[in-house]
């Protein structure tokens, strides 16, 4: 019997020492996708690599290969896809395999990504005299302050027109239908515009200088020439339409209608780029766009002498590297606070997720009418900055 039972110990030990020495040899794991030195382009990659039986991975990836990153770990799938690539650069990655007591590393690979370009127009309209509407002084430095901002990225914004002071709904279409001939097929195209806005019967529009309005549907209609992804991000005052209310209302009355208005316009805006113009089926663009629009009630919502700026506008420039709340005046500092997981790529989800509550917070603080602010994907991983 105790042979026996000395035996079986002997037995155990040895599939035991077995399974160990077996599980601590894992081989290299192959990567698969995408090839070596290859070429690809977008603004996310799909990594794929041999699969080790009852292994689990942990991928490794940057720019530069001694400066390599955990991307994604814990995976027990053979594949991953990775929105965080950067257009325009190199990229080092690997695998590390883990099973049991054993862990093996993969060959270094590097993929190049083709760069997006990116072009756009900026609007700053505040000299509305003779309009019928209010000036806005600080809407010319929305306009130059983002306009030196994005040229400050990698790749930079290439501006094709910026606008201050008088802005014409004549001046808009005329430099959409010249960015629709001169924008590279397949380029990025940014719209901003910080001015007066409202609402007539079901429509959002722009109000220009001249006393024009240039619709959502409008502007649309023109961006739609313009042959790539489309970024709408507009900083609306709307004290000209959302404050002539009924007479005879109380104030939270008042306050009431106005934040309902308020929503409509900002849900004006995303619908006119979410869905196809018209009649639904009459034409859709093959580009998707990329929306930020913010509104607010009162023109003191919206300006600020603190910030020297729209409040909306301020916190995106502090987004994508200019100055904080800290020291509003200040010069640009190029510090990227809108990067929330310090990947160089600011998307647009953590763009809204940085400023939307940001600019709510301070104009509450102020005991100011809020602003509201919305997004459109709401969860998009397009990236609208890199650093």
């Amino acid at each position: 019997m105790k042979r026996m039972i000395a035996l079986s110990i002997t037995i155990g030990l040895l599939v035991f020492t077995l399974s160990s020495c077996m599980t601590l040899f894992l081989p290299e794991p192959s990567l698969l996708s995408p090839a070596n030195q290859s070429t690809i382009s977008g603004t996310s990659v799909q990594l794929e690599w041999v699969k080790a039986e009852g292994a689990v991975y942990d991928l490794w990836m940057w720019t530069t290969e001694n400066r390599m990153r955990i991307i994604a770990q814990d995976l027990t799938k053979n594949r991953f896809t990775y929105y965080g690539i950067k257009p325009g650069m190199t990229h080092h990655w690997r695998v590390v395999t883990r099973k049991g007591l054993a862990i093996t590393v993969s060959s270094v690979y590097q993929f190049d990504v083709t760069g997006y370009q990116y072009y756009g127009v900026v609007y700053g309209a505040s000299d509305y005299s003779g309009s019928g509407w209010s000036n806005l002084p600080l809407t010319a430095n929305d306009a130059n302050d983002l306009d030196f901002a994005l040229k400050q990225l990698k790749p930079a914004y290439m501006i094709q027109q910026k606008r201050t002071g008088q802005v014409t709904s004549t001046q808009i279409f005329s430099d959409l239908d010249q960015a629709a001939s001169q924008t590279p097929s397949g380029s990025v195209f940014l719209f901003f515009y910080a001015g007066h806005g409202g609402r007539t019967g079901n429509e959002s529009y722009l109000a220009t200088t001249d006393g024009q309005r240039v619709t959502v549907s409008q502007l649309r209609e023109r961006l739609d020439q313009i042959q790539g992804p489309k970024i709408v991000i507009i900083d609306a005052c709307n004290s000209g339409s959302f404050t002539n209310l009924i007479p005879g209302l109380s104030e939270h009355e008042r306050r009431t209608i106005a934040e309902r208005e308020l929503q409509a316009f900002n849900a004006g805006v995303i619908e006119a780029f979410a869905s196809p113009i018209g009649s639904q089926t009459e034409r859709s663009s093959p580009y998707p766009y990329y929306v930020l629009t913010a509104a607010s009630i009162h023109q003191s919502s919206w300006e600020s002498s603190i910030l020297q700026n729209g409040v909306f506008s301020f916190f995106l420039l502090d987004g994508i590297g200019d100055v904080g709340i800290d020291n509003p005046t200040g010069p640009f500092n190029y510090t990227y606070d809108a990067d929330a997981n310090g990947d160089g790529i600011i998307t647009l989800k953590e763009g809204f997720e940085y400023v939307a509550p940001r600019a709510r917070q301070f104009i509450m603080d102020q005991g100011r009418p809020p602003q509201d602010a919305q997004v459109s994907p709401s969860s998009s991983h397009f990236p609208v900055a890199h650093y």
